[in-house]
């Protein structure tokens, strides 16, 4: 890591602007740019939570990633639908605020599914440090900081240390540029009522019912935004495991769109004719079948709104 100083600049700076009352692009853009002063990387990803399920809500690049998104279908499915210890939900779960991953796996980052299958021969990327975005109990993002290179120097552990000390002044910021959102942005009109989507056994879309594609368009996230369909293909792999009777968190999230409409979003895996509940997978997995997912959103008009 850079100097003491250096860090403790960082540190002033970081607590200056998640006090400013900027919205979310601006404040993760002054945070991304002061987090790189004290802790040099290529590239990272902003994204936020829904605090009561730590899904992916929205996502933002910077660096090398920005414009990349050709593979943020299979992140939303490695991230969610795969136990994976250095996942934001594990780390969530194991009170963990930040982590290397070169440090986790003991020089092993090839150990990780994310690591091996997309990090390192998709980007580059031989490194990583992840940063949950804390206040208390309730996690409102996560940070994802990528070195590139196999020669690259991996996050030592002071660079983790400091990062994790940053988690509720992050939170803090997160939480304020929110509310600002909620605040100042002006709703546009968008179609009303709920929409639903059919993906198959490849996690390709295979129906989508009138409206939806307006509906996954509202979730795109300013102007460093990744693709707007990453909460749904989060969506699906936690359904897959929800399915599956791998967790008992519902694959569910409540988001704020550009339009400035509130969605409820919620994914199920839809049960062949044979099956039993929907919850029940043993039959298909004892015959290789796997089940498509539906994913629903409907709208709410108010923050109080109750969506089912």
């Amino acid at each position: 890591m850079t100097s003491s100083l250096t860090a403790e600049r960082v540190r002033r700076d970081i607590d200056v602007v998640a006090h400013a009352g900027l919205g979310l692009d601006d404040f993760f853009a002054e945070a991304v740019d002061s987090l790189r002063r004290a802790v040099p990387i290529d590239a990272a990803c902003v994204a936020t939570f829904d605090p009561n399920t730590v899904m992916l809500t929205s996502a933002r690049k910077y660096g090398d990633l920005l414009g990349q998104d050709h593979k943020d279908p299979e992140f939303g499915l490695l991230e969610y639908g795969r136990v994976e210890p250095s996942a934001f939900r594990e780390l969530v779960a194991h009170k963990r605020d930040a982590i290397g991953m070169n440090l986790l796996t003991r020089g092993e980052p090839h150990r990780s599914d994310r690591m091996a299958q997309l990090m390192i021969p998709e980007y580059c990327f031989h490194d990583e440090a992840r940063l949950a975005v804390r206040d208390g109990d309730r996690v409102w993002g996560g940070i994802a900081m990528f070195r590139s290179g196999a020669g690259c120097r991996p996050f030592d552990e002071d660079e983790i240390g400091f990062l994790a000390s940053l988690s509720q002044t992050l939170a803090h910021g997160v939480r304020i540029g929110l509310l600002t959102a909620i605040v100042a942005e002006e709703r546009t009109s968008i179609a009303q009522g709920p929409a639903v989507l059919i993906i198959d056994r490849d996690n390709q879309i295979a129906q989508m019912s009138a409206g939806s594609q307006e509906r996954i368009d509202d979730l795109a996230a300013g102007p460093n935004t990744a693709s707007p369909s990453n909460p749904i293909f989060g969506l699906i792999g936690a359904a897959r495991r929800y399915g599956a009777g791998e967790t008992d968190v519902p694959p569910r999230l409540r988001v704020r769109g550009k339009s400035g409409m509130w969605l409820v979003i919620n994914a199920l895996r839809c049960p062949r004719p044979t099956d039993g509940p929907a919850r029940s997978s043993s039959r298909s997995k004892r015959h290789g079948h796997r089940r498509s997912s539906r994913w629903s959103s409907r709208h709410s008009g108010s923050p109080r709104g109750s969506v089912t």
